[in-house]
């Protein structure tokens, strides 16, 4: 075998015109990148290629070269200290680098930087360029570079500025990873492209804007900030905080939920409308929204909350901005908070009970007489349930009660001394008579026509003296139902 011959690369280049000898080239990068197309072209008749100036500890070989140039000679390329050499500053067009990205990604190990430099639009359609993951270190994009970088979340993306980044969608890019880097006020510029960059765009790092001086100061539609809340950075790489998203109400409405999933981010929002707009929005929702409602700073907007919960009730009235509230809730709950409804009356819009069937509403003659206007804001159908003494039903006036579904269960048979017996008179309709909580033992029940359209019922102890009487003007025997009472000791008459 012919011993190579070691020359300079412009002496190798002149001397293989002559001889077919092997060569090795020992001379200095900026030589050797002069000089690389024809080196190349030497094919199997170079050895190995010495760079003596370049040093893998500041980056290998910095000059530029193509791709095709150092796919040919990065195999046969090393170091004054005989190690493979690395290539930090391979420069090419998308198309070149495309086609040959597979070979590239063979030379990983030593291809460490490679920038494309092409118009927006040819990097834009070639999305495998962004699949050469770390080796990808720069753009060069309508002739202005831009560097790649390891981003703070650990990933790898081209650095861009913002008008690059909205020039690469518009000229429809499909792949790659994106990390933006600018001012607040170009991000803003461009905030639309930025968004619909999607999952292409990794992060975006605003270079003069803090949270603590008021964070991002632009305004900012709902869809911009849903996309860019997440990967805006302030200049100490904080989440930006967005004091200004600003939309129309139905928009904001709509995405209240995804909005509160930004957490603290949204500071502030304004409402487009030209109107004082009223939203409408579940009691759920709404205490699920609240961080994010609260950060609303428009003046003039009605909130209508629909199917509150009665625990919810006064703390969701502390908003102002609240001119409504309706209720749905199980029959137990509003009845225990019947005071609470009856003091917020004005902004309840009505209540609706959960309850299979016909639900019971369970109260006491005082509250029936301090909160009739809550029992007559209940929309659904249900029994209204008075229990309470006898003493108390009976200075009972149920004339403002609305539902004519009413039960009295009496929880005593109270008498007063040296008094004649206790006459209840009922000038309301009742439904029920419900007597299951008192004792009648030895007593009977006489139970007749009262003025030919109400019944009259008459309770006797076992000397048939008459210990309470209760008068009924407007039910007749059949349409009221005596209930709790052994059959056996009501005696019709």
């Amino acid at each position: 075998m012919t011993t190579p011959v070691t020359l300079t690369a412009a002496a190798a280049i002149t001397y293989a015109q002559t001889s077919t000898n092997p060569i090795i080239v020992n001379d200095t990068g900026t030589n050797i990148a002069a000089n690389a197309d024809a080196l190349v072209k030497l094919g199997a008749q170079l050895v190995k290629v010495y760079d003596n100036n370049d040093y893998l500890s500041k980056g290998g070989f910095l000059s530029a070269i193509s791709v095709a140039d150092v796919l040919a000679l990065a195999p046969k390329m090393f170091s004054s200290f005989n190690a493979p050499m690395l290539f930090s500053n391979v420069v090419d067009t998308a198309q070149n680098v495309v086609v040959n990205a597979a070979a590239l990604l063979n030379l990983s190990s030593q291809v460490i930087g490679l920038t494309v430099n092409d118009t927006a639009k040819n990097i834009a359609s070639q999305a495998t360029i962004f699949t050469l993951g770390k080796m990808l270190t720069g753009l060069v994009i309508d002739g202005v570079a831009f560097s790649g970088a390891a981003t703070v979340k650990g990933a790898w993306a081209v650095n861009v500025s913002a008008a690059a980044a909205a020039t690469l969608y518009a000229d429809g890019m499909t792949g790659g990873v994106i990390q933006v880097t600018d001012t607040g006020a170009n991000i803003a510029a461009n905030a639309d492209a930025l968004a619909k960059l999607g999952s292409q765009l990794l992060q975006v790092y605003d270079t003069n804007e803090l949270n603590y001086s008021g964070g991002y100061h632009a305004n900012i539609s709902v869809a911009d900030v849903l996309a860019l809340a997440p990967k805006t950075l302030d200049n100490l790489h904080n989440s930006m905080y967005f004091r200004h998203v600003v939309d129309s109400s139905q928009t904001i409405t709509a995405n209240l939920d995804a909005l509160q999933g930004l957490g603290l981010q949204v500071r502030g929002m304004t409402f487009t409308d030209t109107v004082a707009p009223t939203i409408t929005i579940t009691d759920s929702q709404y205490n699920k929204d609240l961080i994010v409602i609260k950060t609303i700073n428009s003046k003039s907007y009605g909130l209508v909350i629909t199917q509150a919960k009665e625990a919810n009730v006064s703390n969701d009235l502390t908003n102002s901005h609240v001119t409504s509230i309706g209720i749905s809730d199980t029959a137990a709950h509003v009845a225990s908070g019947l005071a609470t409804l009856q003091s917020h009356l004005g902004k309840i819009s009505g209540i609706t009970l959960t309850d299979a069937g016909t639900p019971t509403v369970s109260v006491s003659a005082a509250q029936v007489t301090a909160d009739a206007g809550a029992l007559n804001a209940i929309q659904t159908a249900n029994l209204l349930s008075v229990k309470d003494t006898s003493a108390a039903i009976n200075t009972l006036s149920l004339s403002g009660v609305h539902n004519t579904n009413i039960e009295l269960m009496l929880t005593n048979l109270s008498t007063v001394a040296n008094k004649a017996p206790l006459t209840l008179t009922e000038n309301t309709t009742v439904t029920n008579l419900n007597l299951s909580l008192i004792s009648l033992t030895g007593d009977t029940i006489n139970e007749k026509v009262y003025n030919s359209t109400g019944t009259e019922i008459d309770l006797l102890n076992s000397k048939g003296a008459v210990i309470n009487q209760f008068l009924f003007t407007h039910e007749t025997e059949a349409q009221l139902h005596l209930l709790g009472v052994n059959p056996a000791v009501v005696h019709l008459m």
